[in-house]
């Protein structure tokens, strides 16, 4: 497993820089997405049975987060544009959106962790989120050491 994960991390590791941020979210989605069932193929470790309760509400759940992954790549398309205009009023309304976007994931995450739990006990089901929320971290990790930080102005008042 730990050479999948390094893979993984191996594949995500082209510079945005080197790209245009669209070309490299689209790359860094495509090498996780082809990577990431693997992983938690391997992770889970479940028998013959459990795989045939558990892929399925993978499935589920994968397509919800995809649809969640397309919010968070608007967000950062949208800072990319503006990075070097932002306003206070522009940062303001793309950091209450990563709140949402927060927010709506761990929605998504409970309620498939109940549905993992109904199928194969909270252990299996914890197991999984633990997998989910690694693999996402090594995501997070990736983008945020591509993108800049907000850019503030040294006589900036904080005011809006």
């Amino acid at each position: 497993m730990k050479k999948i994960i390094f893979g993984l991390i191996v594949l995500m590791s082209a510079s945005l820089y080197a790209q245009t941020a669209d070309t490299y979210l689209e790359l860094l989605r495509s090498d996780i997405k082809n990577k990431k069932k693997t992983v938690v193929a391997v992770a889970m470790n479940l028998n013959e049975l459990q795989d045939e309760k558990f892929w399925p509400i993978y499935s589920e759940f994968e397509a919800e987060w995809n649809k969640l992954a397309d919010v968070k790549v608007g967000i950062i398309k949208e800072y990319a544009a503006n990075i070097e205009t932002l306003t206070d009023e522009v940062a303001d309304d793309l950091i209450q959106k990563s709140y949402d976007l927060e927010e709506d994931k761990l929605d998504v995450e409970k309620k498939y962790y109940e549905k993992v739990k109904d199928q194969l006990g909270a252990k299996q089901a914890g197991k999984f989120i633990q997998v989910v929320s690694r693999l996402n971290m090594l995501i997070n990790i990736q983008i945020a050491a591509e993108l800049p930080l907000i850019p503030v102005d040294a006589d900036s008042t904080g005011s809006m």
